[in-house]
């Protein structure tokens, strides 16, 4: 197969999501190659990586297009799917050109930055008939004090938008109404975006100001799927983020298999299709009070997407099937993933050492107490977990991942506890 199979570059080097996209690609054939990363990025050292390639110093999308057209015009005819944020649209916005040199199949920038922009995103869901949260979007300072005179509980400041965005912080909470104004201007003063991202929508460097639904600690449901350009076929999982870290407001840590909600399922395709949207994506939901509120759609890789592939739903390799114009192989791996039993016997997926870690620090910070832990111990030895990292058959990403967290927690310890002692 891998004679037969053009080969597939990675330009984001990711985490989890990667790897497990990697290994789905490298199991049936794919050669794959992928932009070189630091050594403690897991999916650089998988079985699969046929090829690593230098990638730019600078972290300019402008010097990311320059890349992409580099490799492109010395390795003609290879497929690329989205990855993050910034490489899909980068490659959205410039897939004319783009498509001269790489196998593609892209929704265009439009559709792609609508979906990536928390406020046109809100525009679109209640559009389709889809519930968000309640948010505002302030222009200046009087609207802030509007905002503080209105919210009757805690609200959350955030990015609008995550393309381009040069910090980590994905946000904050101001619970005392009183103080808004000031987080605002400090959270503001502190956002960097890239130049291209702020010459395409000049209110990306102003915070978003959103209702803080502790809901979201408790479990965020995340509907899964791939829908291919025609939009006339697509297949779809369900999940629920059950951990994260920080608690908070953090990165997905342990998720469960779920029933897909067929409601929102359609109100989604119709949001996508009425974007102009196709491929693969992840929509978060928070439920409060029986419904389904939409707080982000990721329309590219996303972290625990390799529990999406132990499920049957393999979407990086419908993703490569689109991109390389193999439509009756798409079509009869869309069937096998609708069919009955398709699912499969795993219902999780987590990160062993990083979940250790989270509940020892939680004890440790009285942000859990031991009945607790031993609850989520229980959860752990009673489901069947697809790891983020670990395979034995691909052994080196996950000694890679374990050496690179250790020494986080020695040469970072302040962020370190930060992640893991928040409450």
């Amino acid at each position: 197969m891998a004679a037969t199979r053009p080969p597939l570059f990675f330009a984001s080097v990711g985490m989890y999501g990667t790897l497990a996209a990697i290994r789905c690609l490298g199991e049936r054939g794919v050669p794959v190659s992928m932009r070189a990363g630091p050594w403690r990025v897991p999916s650089s050292g998988s079985k699969y990586v046929s090829r690593t390639v230098p990638g730019p110093r600078q972290r300019s999308l402008t010097g990311h297009l320059g890349y992409l057209r580099a490799f492109g015009r010395e390795n003609l005819g290879q497929a690329m799917i989205p990855g993050g944020d910034e490489s899909l649209w980068v490659a959205a916005t410039h897939r004319e050109e783009l498509g001269q040199y790489f196998r593609l199949s892209m929704p265009g920038g439009e559709a792609v930055y609508t979906l990536l922009n928390k406020r046109r995103l809100g525009e679109v869901a209640v559009a389709a008939g889809l519930r968000v949260p309640r948010a505002w979007f302030p222009v200046d300072p009087a609207g802030v004090r509007e905002v503080a005179s209105s919210a009757t509980r805690p609200v959350v400041l955030k990015p609008r938008t995550h393309v381009g965005y040069r910090q980590w912080q994905k946000g904050v909470v101001v619970r005392d109404a009183s103080r808004l104004e000031s987080e605002y201007a400090t959270f503001g003063s502190k956002l960097r975006f890239d130049q291209s991202v702020r010459d395409h929508d000049p209110e990306v460097d102003l915070p978003m100001v959103q209702v803080y639904l502790p809901e979201a600690r408790r479990t965020i449901y995340n509907l899964t799927g791939y829908i291919t350009q025609d939009a006339r076929l697509a297949a779809f999982r369900a999940t629920r983020k059950v951990l994260q870290y920080p608690r908070t407001i953090g990165v997905g840590l342990c998720f469960e298999a779920a029933p897909v909600e067929h409601e929102l399922r359609d109100r989604v395709r119709e949001m996508c299709k009425g974007v102009g949207f196709h491929g693969m994506f992840e929509a978060e939901f928070i439920p409060v009070d029986g419904e389904f509120l939409l707080i982000d759609f990721n329309p590219r890789v996303f972290n625990s997407i390799g529990l999406d592939i132990a499920r049957g739903c393999p979407l990086p390799w419908f993703a490569y099937l689109e991109a390389i114009g193999d439509l009756a192989a798409l079509e009869e791996a869309l069937a096998a993933a609708n069919a009955p039993g398709a699912e499969g016997t795993v219902d999780a997926w987590g990160h062993r050492l990083l979940f250790e870690l989270m509940l020892a620090g939680q004890l440790a910070g009285r942000g859990m107490g031991w009945r607790e832990a031993r609850a989520w111990q229980r959860w752990w030895r009673g489901r069947r977990i697809q790891p983020a990292v670990s395979d034995r058959s691909d052994p080196w990403p996950a000694r890679r991942d374990a050496a690179a967290q250790l020494l986080n927690l020695v040469t970072n310890p302040r962020s370190a506890a930060g992640t893991f002692l928040r409450h």
